[in-house]
């Protein structure tokens, strides 16, 4: 006799107890738990991210950067420019963390210090650049003008 074949009107007329699921239980709650940690995780962080947390992040990045570009001065890099160099990193770095500072100015910074330190090495014409590039955009933002009331 030939193998049985179980035809599509077969599989859907038949009672529900005797078909095999598509999926193992437990994916439907996997999923579910995992969506919902999501969904969690993208609230905390939106959260985190309003009350200031993108400028403790900065802040984080900067002093970093600024750590490993400690070890990166050249020979010919005197120790006047190494301190200016600190002082502008270690300012900018608190006015970043006080809000003062806009966060567009830290790209802008990033922008300029990235290609400088890509070499492992920081040259006195690139430690010269990145300090004037830091004293420029370490200028607080212009005060934001109080919101007009609308009448009702």
């Amino acid at each position: 006799m030939a193998p049985s074949v179980r035809v599509p009107a077969d599989y859907y007329s038949a009672p529900t107890s005797t078909l095999r699921p598509l999926f193992p239980t437990w994916v439907p709650f996997g999923c579910g738990s995992a969506s919902l940690a999501f969904l969690l995780l993208l609230f905390v962080g939106g959260a985190w991210v309003q009350r200031g947390g993108m400028e403790s992040m900065m802040n984080l990045v900067l002093g970093t950067m600024q750590t490993e570009m400690e070890g990166m001065y050249a020979k010919d890099v005197p120790d006047a420019d190494k301190k200016a160099l600190s002082e502008a990193m270690a300012s900018f770095r608190a006015n970043v963390q006080a809000d003062v500072v806009p966060l567009t100015q830290v790209q802008t910074v990033l922008k300029i210090v990235q290609p400088a330190i890509a070499d492992n090495s920081l040259t006195r014409a690139e430690v010269a650049t990145i300090t004037e590039a830091i004293r420029k955009a370490n200028v607080p933002a212009a005060p934001k003008a109080p919101a007009k009331r609308i009448p009702s």
